[in-house]
């Protein structure tokens, strides 16, 4: 169910996002879809993501704000 055409699985994502210490800040300068952002919060990590494109940015947003209500 890929949003994005580089989009990852969470999981691997989880396991990538997991070198950041624990309530560190992991930095997405293209986010895409969210995935790693999904991944930092599923991690207890703070995110913050920059994405240029409104139609992947809503994306994001939308599944960040389930991974935070989760």
């Amino acid at each position: 169910n890929r949003q994005h055409i580089t989009q990852k699985p969470v999981d691997m994502m989880r396991e990538l996002v997991r070198i950041v210490p624990a309530d560190g800040t992991v930095l997405d300068p293209f986010t895409g879809a969210g995935t790693t952002g999904v991944a930092a919060l599923m991690e207890g990590r703070h995110f913050i993501g920059i994405e240029h494109s409104a139609k992947y940015a809503n994306i994001a947003r939308a599944r960040l704000t389930e991974a935070i209500a989760a």
